[in-house]
């Protein structure tokens, strides 16, 4: 068995001849930071989803300021879009839920003990945010029984001042058609009982945002050190071959060959995945206090 470094572009020959030690530690290495790539891909969607959530409630409370004019079809149509978004939203947030703990386990083949850190931490935060457990079992309910939304009111009020007026589109949940669902947990559904017949569907929502911000700041914690080796380690693996055999790295591939020369294993090798996941990481800052924030058209005077 032979292991190489190669560039496989026509017009280069530059190849470095490796050990089978390194070739397994670059190609771990490599398959770690896809590994910790895909976590991060998937939270993106998630944030993406509760974007997509927030500009439907945007876009209602627009709509409502601007045409007065309203059928009970319009309605229906303010509630089909947010149903869509949130049960695209839900969807995503069981693919967070489901596919990380699988992305740990390959990553830590050897130290389940990560794996079982995540589902504790979820264990600590839905006992934490009452959105997160909301959000939970509606997930199931829209699974199995109905939809999310059950009610839309866009509307209108003066502020104390008297010289504007903040309109707002406001999606519900009603506790009694929860009710109907005899699936549906009872302990959560007397929670929100205590909250009134119909619910603010928005405060739930932000609740559950901040409560993944919360689980995905902990797998960020977990997988910091070993992402920090991979990175090094290819990194490495980059740099020497661009200073000793070719400055430029396009087509550059790490492979085993067998005794005759052929290709038994190839992968390519780039850092593009650690610029892709620090790019996500900066971008979706995790989330905090959610609930806390809106955004608003108001002009400061």
């Amino acid at each position: 068995m032979k292991y190489v470094l190669r560039r496989e572009v026509l017009s280069s020959t530059a190849e470095k001849q490796i050990s089978e030690a390194s070739f397994r530690e670059i190609s771990d290495a490599r398959q770690n930071l896809f590994e910790l790539l895909a976590i991060e891909e998937k939270y993106d969607l998630l944030i993406r989803n509760y974007l997509g959530f927030e500009q439907v409630v945007y876009d209602s409370s627009i709509n409502g300021l601007l045409y007065t004019e309203r059928s009970w079809s319009d309605f229906i149509e303010h509630i089909q879009a947010a149903n869509l978004a949130v049960m695209n939203l839900l969807a995503m947030c069981r693919s967070y839920v489901d596919h990380t703990p699988q992305h740990l386990s390959a990553i830590f083949p050897d130290l389940p003990e990560k794996k079982d850190a995540f589902h504790n931490e979820r264990k600590t935060v839905y006992s934490e945010f009452l959105g997160y457990r909301v959000l939970y079992e509606i997930r199931n309910h829209v699974q199995h029984c109905g939809l999310p939304v059950h009610s839309f009111t866009l509307g209108g009020s003066w502020l104390d001042t008297r010289d504007a007026c903040r309109h707002n589109a406001i999606p519900y949940i009603s506790v009694a058609e929860l009710a109907k669902d005899n699936s549906f947990n009872k302990k959560i559904l007397q929670e929100i009982q205590d909250m009134g017949e119909r619910i603010d569907l928005r405060l739930l929502i932000r609740e559950n945002m901040s409560a993944f911000g919360r689980i995905h700041k902990c797998v960020r914690a977990l997988t910091k050190d070993l992402a920090d080796d991979s990175q090094r380690i290819v990194s490495d693996c980059l740099k020497d071959f661009a200073k000793n055999y070719d400055s430029d790295l396009i087509g550059l591939s790490i492979m085993a060959l067998d005794t005759e020369g052929r290709v038994i294993d190839r992968s390519s090798l780039f850092d593009d995945m650690v610029k892709r996941r620090r790019y996500l990481e900066e971008k979706n800052k995790t989330l905090v206090n959610v609930e806390r924030h809106f955004v608003t058209g108001q002009i400061e005077t």
